[in-house]
This record gives C-alpha cells, sequence and structure tokens, in this order.
C-alpha cells in the first residue's frame, strides 16, 4: 500500500474454539462425592450407613445395588409395587425406610411416601 496510509494493528487469527483450559475442568473430589451422592441411592445408603453406624463396616454385595436399582425405579415411576424379601440384617430396613425417604424427599419436597412394614 502507498500513500502512506496506516495499517490497522495484525490481529491475531487463531480460531475459537469456546473450550476452556484444562484448570476449568478439574473438579475437587469433595463436590464429586456431593454429586454422586446426590445421582446414586447406593452410594447415597452407603454414606448414611457410616453416619448411623460409624464403628460397624459396611460389607458391600450385589444384592445392595440389586436393592438401590429396584427403589429408584419406584422413585423414577417405573415401578408402581415393590416387595422387599430379605433375610434378617440385610439392611433392608436401612435402604427402604431410612435412606430411600431422604433421597427422594431431598430430590422432590413434595413427594408422599407411605413405608408399610410387618412382622409376624
Amino acid at each position: 500500500m502507498s500513500g502512506g496510509a496506516s495499517r490497522a494493528p495484525r490481529r491475531d487469527l487463531r480460531p475459537v474454539t469456546g473450550q476452556p483450559t484444562s484448570e476449568l475442568w478439574k473438579v475437587s473430589p469433595v463436590r464429586q462425592l456431593q454429586a454422586l451422592l446426590r445421582q446414586h441411592l447406593g452410594a447415597f445408603t452407603e454414606r448414611c450407613f457410616y453416619e448411623l453406624s460409624p464403628t460397624q463396616a459396611y460389607l458391600h454385595n450385589w444384592h445392595l445395588e440389586a436393592l438401590a436399582f429396584h427403589l429408584e425405579e419406584v422413585m423414577a415411576g417405573r415401578c408402581q409395587r415393590l416387595l422387599i424379601t430379605l433375610p434378617p440384617r440385610s439392611l433392608k430396613s436401612l435402604f427402604a425406610s431410612v435412606a430411600f425417604p431422604a433421597f427422594v424427599l431431598g430430590h422432590d419436597p413434595t413427594r408422599k411416601l407411605i413405608c408399610v412394614c410387618y412382622a409376624g
């Protein structure tokens, strides 16, 4: 260009990806645990167990995952009736009568729950 016209400053023409840097994606372990407890009934119940019985050991087993799955189906409305038959001391009361109502009401405080137990 001639004539002494000044040029505009040169811009950096790198493409803008809109991706944040990797530091923004880092989530603290505490926040990860809180998210897990909000999303998974089994993890929430395990945390309840440690809160209510700190001196006892929590022995995880497949039946606890199955129980958590079926209770989550009840919460989602895909299961209208659920009958839980497990031997004594298999954590069914902790799951169904303690942790599950707290989990459901924590997600939706307007929900109504009925918990029925029978012994005899």
